[in-house]
């Protein structure tokens, strides 16, 4: 299963939408979702939290998150908190 995810952050609002495909059988779904935040990076933080929760939602436990934020993927990747001065 892939992810692909999304999100715009503009004057303390976010907006964020995920889209999912099953490679097998092709299916393709989606979500979004919106609120307040303080940062850019925040907003891509839903987006990946909103995908998460999809694919727990889904029974899924093998997948993948594609994201643009190389801040958000570094952290998750070495399992440490974002470093916030680049969250603008």
């Amino acid at each position: 299963m892939n992810y692909a995810s999304v999100s715009i952050f503009k004057e303390g609002k976010y907006g964020c939408a995920m889209v999912a495909m099953d490679m097998s059988s092709m299916e393709w779904w989606h979500g979004i979702s919106s609120g307040v935040g303080d940062s850019a990076l925040e907003a891509e933080m839903q987006a990946v939290l909103l995908s998460l929760q999809w694919a727990e939602m889904q029974h899924w436990d093998n997948f993948t998150i594609i994201s643009d934020s190389k801040v958000l993927v570094e952290a998750i990747r070495s399992k440490n908190t974002p470093d916030w001065k680049y969250a603008n």
